[in-house]
């Protein structure tokens, strides 16, 4: 059993992986929000100050009322690189934040009600605003809009800010370096920044850029006076990041604090880090290139390794038999020896009907009338067991059978098919039917293992799964550098996922009939041809009724009953069925003007699924009232660690 339990290890691993991805991607993924655009419109002043107009329009697919956009001003990040000043730091103006709100096309401003967490403002739950880990250096702005209709469609928010001293100023350049937001409610399509410069007579040449932050998007300086940065599918913890570098002389009347004054601190030294940064993120852009066209190796190389599996493990043997029909029955097994052959070790829910018919025709059950005509569409048979003592003989799956629609459902020696039918009504009743049956069917198969219809594969599969490593140390070499080099690497994760859990399914799954198994089938399925066809058969002789009772056992199995019926009845007058050594065929069969019926076929094979379905049903109600109710140039990696952020929240 230890492969057994090295196997299930491997699935629980993997999808312990699958599991902490979906928690690790991106929650826009998943968001009730989605946005279809942000467009930021900033205007630097001769101060270093920025005013900013942002346009957030939003799809919400599910009903909210309030918004918060945080907005972060510290100037520098958490582990910023470089050298610091700790004089130097920028404000928003909370007196210039202005929020404008539109529900479709519809100007709802009036409605809303802002607060703000300098102001020391509360929300809707009456708690005080603030953002998120309470955390220093930032504005939360809060908007309810509960009077203006709720947040529900297309809504556009539209906000406008002043940041004092976002610029700083070193010896012999300026920068501003800043993070506009760092979250989100779900993915953001497109997105759009533009950036004013001061007036000025400068040379684009004199203006450097960079963004980061991003998977993808684009920043370019069109003239003097403006940069334009363009994005798209911009996910929950992305963060567009810009660093612009620009001339002193921009900004004459900046602030004494915002200026930065260190042999360390220059425009050489800024631009060596950028390219640092570009070096680094081309090395990680060509890594992930990489590791995802290397994952499209793995499909062929999983394909012709799987291939090569089903050729040794999964490939039927070729049989000696090679015709098309079987006239006759290629064995004696059981109805449920059948079923567990040919459809691959299931046992099918036409065995309990086919089983019946086995054991009438073997003279184990007789059929009687109950003072009706048997030919009626409601017609009720009676079951009568004929020698209990002779059922020692009786296979296991047989006893369980006779115990089930006799002692359980019938009074020892009788049952009718109104019984069968109307049984499982109660809990008590409906869980002993669902043991019953289970343990049928269990029964069943434990008699069919004995036959050796199928290949033991334990070895095989074991040696199989030891193939799927491959896939996996892909996996994991995906998942490392993701994590700590933060290296976008989800196509291959997700490719190599896809082809562990295919792999190890497949493997799991596949079964080999043996030689002699394989034979068999071969030859129950050409017998299976010949039951469809036998009709068009005109040098076929029609042998005794008995014969054709032990033919519809097996048709009944293979689901064919009916046609195998219609066939015989064309070929055969009504006397014949109605011969004394019939078992079963002569009761309740009759001929409608254009169609002809086997009524205590269909009568049992009816009871036994309404008795199913009753059965199903009864449980899944007590369960329901047991349980209580509830519903639940482009973007580079890295980061130049800029100062600001924040992002929206929602609720």
């Amino acid at each position: 059993m230890n492969h057994y339990k090295r196997y299930f290890n491997l699935i629980f691993i993997v999808f312990s992986l699958i599991f902490y991805l979906i928690l690790e991607l991106p929650s826009g993924i998943w968001s009730d929000v989605a946005i279809e655009s942000y467009d930021a419109d900033i205007t630097l002043n001769d101060q270093g100050d920025m005013t900013v107009v942002e346009r957030w329009v939003m799809d919400y697919n599910q009903e909210m009322r309030v918004r918060f956009r945080d907005i972060k001003y510290n100037k520098y990040a958490e582990n910023y690189p470089l050298v610091s000043d700790d004089d130097n730091h920028a404000m928003i103006d909370s007196s210039s934040i202005d929020v404008e709100f539109y529900k479709g096309f519809i100007n709802k401003t009036s409605d809303i009600r802002i607060g703000l967490a300098s102001q020391g403002d509360y929300d809707e739950l009456n708690q005080q605003i603030t953002c998120p880990d309470y955390a220093l250096e930032c504005e939360s702005i809060f908007v309810d809009t509960y009077y203006a209709g709720g947040l529900d469609g297309e809504v556009t928010f539209i906000y406008t800010y002043v940041i004092e001293g976002v610029v700083t100023k070193y010896s012999d350049i300026s920068e501003l370096n800043w993070r506009l937001f760092e979250y989100a409610e779900g993915t953001i399509k497109d997105a759009s920044i533009t950036i004013n410069m001061p007036n000025n007579d400068y040379d684009v040449s004199r203006f450097y850029v960079w963004g980061h932050g991003l998977s993808s998007g684009n920043i370019e300086v069109i003239d003097n006076q403006t940069i334009e940065v363009t994005m798209e599918n911009i996910k929950n913890g992305e963060f567009p990041e810009l660093r612009v570098l620009m001339p002193n002389l921009l900004f004459p009347n900046i602030r004494p604090n915002n200026i930065v004054i260190h042999p360390d601190m220059d425009f050489d030294r800024l631009y060596d880090y950028e390219n640092q940064l570009a070096i680094a993120t081309n090395r990680r852009i060509f890594i992930a290139q990489i590791i995802f066209y290397g994952a499209f190796i793995l499909i062929p190389l999983m394909g012709f390794i799987t291939y090569k599996v089903y050729l040794n493990h999964d490939k039927e043997y070729e049989p000696e038999f090679q015709g098309d029909f079987y006239r006759e029955l290629p064995n004696e097994a059981t109805p449920a020896e059948v079923s567990y052959l040919y459809y691959m070790k299931k046992i099918k829910d036409e065995v309990f009907t086919a089983t019946l018919l086995d054991l009438i025709r073997r003279k184990y059950i007789s059929i009687v009338g109950e003072n009706e005509n048997m030919t009626a569409l409601n017609a009720n048979f009676i079951l009568q067991r004929i020698n209990i003592n002779e059922e020692q003989d009786l296979l296991s799956h047989e006893k369980v059978f006779m115990d089930m629609i006799f002692n359980m459902i019938g009074n020892k020696t009788k049952v009718s098919t109104k019984q069968i039918e109307v049984y499982a009504s109660s809990y008590t009743d409906a869980k002993a039917f669902e043991n019953k049956t289970t343990q049928f069917v269990k029964e069943a198969k434990r008699q069919s293992e004995k036959n050796k219809y199928f290949e033991s594969l334990n070895q095989e599969k074991s040696i199989s799964r030891k193939f799927v490593l491959i896939p996996v140390v892909y996996l994991g070499i995906s998942i490392f550098l993701w994590m700590f080099l933060a290296i976008d690497t989800f196509g291959a994760m997700g490719i190599s996922l896809v082809i562990i859990v295919s792999y190890l399914i497949y493997i799991a799954q596949f079964k080999r009939r043996s030689k002699t198994g394989n034979e068999l089938f071969v030859k129950w399925k050409a017998f299976r041809n010949f039951l469809v066809n036998f009709s068009s058969m005109k040098d076929y002789p029609i042998p005794a009724i008995i014969v054709w009772e032990h033919y519809l056992v097996y048709a009944t199995v293979f689901q064919l009953a009916d046609i195998v019926m219609e066939q015989l009845s064309v070929k055969l007058p009504k006397e014949v069925f109605e011969e004394e050594q019939s078992t079963y065929l002569r009761y309740g069969y009759s001929r409608y003007p254009g169609s002809r019926v086997f009524f205590f076929h269909q009568s049992f094979g009816n009871s036994f699924s309404q008795a199913k379905n009753n059965a199903a049903q009864t449980i899944a109600r007590h369960n329901q009232s047991q349980s209580s109710s509830g519903r639940g140039g482009g973007f580079g990696g890295g980061s130049s660690f800029g100062g600001g952020g924040g992002g929206g929240r929602s609720r």
